[in-house]
């Protein structure tokens, strides 16, 4: 026997609310940077992981390679600054390039985990210049997109870039000199 259809409700349900929405993408945007901070600490060349921090030392790295005391303070900075930007971003009226800012910091957030196993984990100097390079393209993409979305946003993930950028640089010269 077969149950009768329920009626339709008088009124669809509501959208969840704006308070619920910012929870919501706290929650996502802390969630994530957390993710992609531990994944990067894990292969990062610290006394916690002594054979990494020894691999990093013996690379042949430029001159201009900030000493890491200085990238421990520079990172989780940097990452604030993102986090803030794609807050602005989650808070905005959606629409296409807010949807393509969100999955542009998504990805370079992502791929800067991977530079980090890459570089450290598996000691490829080369294929992570190549990882880091897409970092700093996708970087420069949310950039872009975040900017359109709202201006501070994008001015916000800035620094980001261009940290990115002199990564680059410092990565593609190491990987040369390396020739893994």
């Amino acid at each position: 026997m077969t149950r009768p259809l329920r009626p339709l409700p008088d009124r669809l349900p509501r959208r969840p609310s704006r308070r619920h929405q910012d929870l919501s993408g706290l929650v996502f945007l802390g969630g994530f940077i957390a993710a992609t901070a531990a994944i990067s600490q894990y292969y990062a060349p610290t006394r916690g992981q002594p054979e990494i921090a020894e691999h990093y030392e013996r690379l042949d790295k430029p001159s201009l390679t900030p000493s890491r005391r200085t990238q421990a303070v520079i990172w989780p900075a940097l990452w604030g600054l993102m986090g803030l930007s794609c807050w602005r971003v989650w808070r905005s009226r959606e629409s296409p390039d807010r949807d393509k800012a969100l999955g542009l910091f998504r990805f370079a957030l992502g791929m800067t985990a991977g530079f980090a196993k890459m570089a450290f984990g598996n000691r490829k100097t080369t294929a992570a210049a190549a990882d880091m390079l897409g970092v700093a393209a996708a970087s420069a993409a949310y950039t872009y997109k975040a900017g359109a979305v709202d201006r501070l946003a994008g001015l916000l993930a800035l620094p980001y870039t261009a940290w990115l950028g002199f990564v680059s640089v410092l990565a593609g010269i190491t990987a040369l000199r390396e020739r893994d």
